[in-house]
């Protein structure tokens, strides 16, 4: 079975797990980031829904990319600077670390730039 190596966001330790897990946790709506180093090999199925505990969420920092705010879990998930996500129709981008507010909870933490415009896929 192909393993690949990912980055611990959290850590910056390098993990490897396999291609079948890194694929699911990327093709999920929400991507997930390696949050407990663990040695995939021997259970190459431990994916974000089998191993919660090994997982956190991955937010992005580009606009275009953003997916719906996500509350974090506990300290897992917090919003950093930088990190986009969308509400009630808007994309909007954290203004400071550690931010556990959503934007329509306290929106002096976070900046909006504009409405979602969607493409509507061709007939």
């Amino acid at each position: 079975m192909k393993t690949i190596a990912i980055l611990n966001l959290k850590g910056g330790t390098a993990k490897t797990v396999t291609a079948a897990t890194m694929a699911r946790c990327l093709s999920a709506e929400h991507d997930k980031q390696l949050w407990q180093a663990h040695d995939a090999s021997a259970q190459p199925d431990w994916s974000p829904d089998k191993a919660v505990s090994l997982w956190d969420l991955c937010h992005t920092k580009d606009p275009a990319l953003a997916t719906d705010y996500q509350p974090p879990q506990g300290t897992r998930g917090l919003w950093q600077e930088g990190e986009c996500c969308v509400q009630v129709g808007h994309i909007w981008r954290c203004l400071t670390a550690d931010n556990a507010y959503s934007p329509s909870e306290l929106p002096e933490r976070w900046e909006d730039l504009g409405t979602v415009e969607r493409e509507e896929a061709a007939e």
